[in-house]
């Protein structure tokens, strides 16, 4: 059978994802048998947005959306939105901060953000 193919009785499903998530988290030595049983039988893009929409649900309140839509270079969509902006492009000017007055005041060569 080949490595790749995942197995009921396999505890760690072999997929890149995975992988990678260990690699960046320093997990390599733990065994991965939580994600398979909470997610059993996915794969690929199929478990990345199951894991990332686990993520969105645990840390709805913490703040950490805006940082992930900016990460994954996605837009912003506000659903039910009453507000005049509902839909926000990734990269548009108000995803910016703008830099202190002081900081541009100390050092001519930063330039302030657009917009600001």
């Amino acid at each position: 059978m080949s490595e790749e193919t995942p197995q009921e009785n396999n505890p760690k499903v072999v997929d890149p994802i995975l992988l990678t998530l260990e690699q960046a988290t320093g997990l390599a030595s733990m065994p991965l048998r939580c994600i398979n049983q909470e997610f059993p039988n996915k794969l690929g893009q199929t478990l990345k947005d199951e894991i990332l929409l686990e993520r969105r649900l645990e840390l709805c309140f913490e703040g950490q959306r805006l940082w992930d839509l900016m990460r994954k270079k996605e837009d912003i969509v506000r659903t039910q939105c009453t507000a005049s902006i509902c839909f926000i492009p990734y990269g548009d000017d108000t995803n910016i901060l703008p830099i202190p007055q002081i900081e541009t005041d100390v050092n001519s060569n930063i330039k302030q953000n657009p917009g600001y």
